[in-house]
């Protein structure tokens, strides 16, 4: 297995320093909807937490690769290319990496908030 990478992944790695300030943001949003909407209105426990801080996180980090490799891909500086994987979308993200972006998250707010 051959890695390759760029001196343009430091600022895309940094902006991972971000995700916990929006995750709260994300938190501080959905407790403030109406309660119509809210699934309960007891607090979230602290599992059910984690869980949507997961996905949150995955959500952006998914969001992130996107947007970083197709505006890399259109100058021919992207890194990385998954174009050859069947779970791809358009050669920038794969679907395998779910699990691991959704921990990935949750480290990133362990090592953030603590």
């Amino acid at each position: 297995m051959m890695g390759t990478t760029s001196v343009i992944m430091f600022p895309i790695y940094a902006a991972g320093a971000i995700l916990p300030d929006i995750v709260k943001w994300c938190d501080r949003w959905l407790s403030g909807l109406p309660d119509f909407l809210k699934a309960d209105r007891e607090e979230i426990s602290p599992v059910a937490l984690k869980l949507r801080h997961g996905l949150i996180y995955m959500v952006l980090i998914y969001t992130g690769e996107y947007i970083a490799g197709s505006f890399l891909m259109t100058k021919g500086l992207c890194p990385w290319d998954y174009s050859q994987w069947p779970d791809q979308i358009h050669g920038v993200i794969r679907l395998a990496f779910i699990p691991f972006w959704f921990g990935t998250g949750l480290l990133f707010e362990s090592l953030c908030t603590h």
